[in-house]
């Protein structure tokens, strides 16, 4: 019984391992003559760890550029503090489609158009206290804005004081691209669940 319970616990280990790996944190900068000025506070584009741009989800949260913020990455959308709009928690299809269109395209948008499609985004995430006008065609024309399909996913940044995932811990979620898991992380997930099942099959025995 001693052996049994050891080699559970090992399994644990592996698993836990697996998925309590410390957060990644990520810096967000300004990027110059790209902003969008909503009730007092600013949107995309933005410029994150020096590496990928991108556009915020939420109007009611804000963040502290250059702060390293704790992030993951998940296909819900967390929010904190109150939003202008509904809380919608999925990322639309729309959202995607256009921050696909940036991603091809972000050589030859004028600051105009990356400030057009921040607002776009709030009003199709439900963020927005009113309609974006007929000048804003990525709103009214999304089908015309569409690029290269890829795993749109939300970049969630948190608090640093160990409330992730819960609605007070969550500070701004962004559009990234989402990557697929370290394979360190796959394996040491995949021993532990094939290890917890083989341990199984012997206490049933």
């Amino acid at each position: 019984m001693k052996k049994k319970i050891f080699l559970a616990a090992i399994c644990m280990v592996f698993i836990s391992a697996s998925l309590c790996q410390a957060l990644p944190t990520y810096t967000v900068a300004d990027v110059s003559g790209a902003q969008f000025s909503y009730n007092g506070g600013t949107g995309g584009l933005f410029y994150v760890n020096s590496s990928f741009y991108t556009y915020c989800l939420e109007t009611g949260e804000f963040l502290t550029i250059g702060y390293p913020y704790p992030g993951t990455i998940d296909s819900t959308i967390w929010y904190g503090t109150s939003a202008t709009g509904n809380h919608d928690t999925t990322i639309e299809a729309q959202t995607k489609g256009l921050y696909d269109y940036f991603l091809d395209n972000m050589g030859t948008l004028t600051g105009a158009q990356e400030a057009q499609i921040q607002e776009a985004i709030w009003a199709f995430q439900g963020q927005l206290n009113y309609t974006p006008g007929t000048g804003n065609d990525f709103y009214t024309n999304p089908g015309s804005y569409v690029g290269t399909v890829r795993n749109i996913e939300a970049l969630n940044l948190w608090y640093p004081d160990g409330s992730q995932y819960t609605t007070d811990g969550a500070r701004q979620s962004l559009l990234i691209v989402g990557a697929v898991p370290e394979p360190s992380i796959l394996i040491l997930l995949g021993l532990g669940l094939v290890g917890l099942a083989g341990t199984s099959r012997k206490f049933k025995k």
